[in-house]
């Protein structure tokens, strides 16, 4: 991907997605 890469804390877990992308 080529979008900023996001970090979100879901289920108590740390899920790193980037835009459309979806990667564990």
């Amino acid at each position: 991907c080529g979008s900023k890469i996001r970090r979100i804390v879901q289920a108590a877990r740390s899920t790193f997605f980037c835009g459309r992308c979806q990667k564990s």
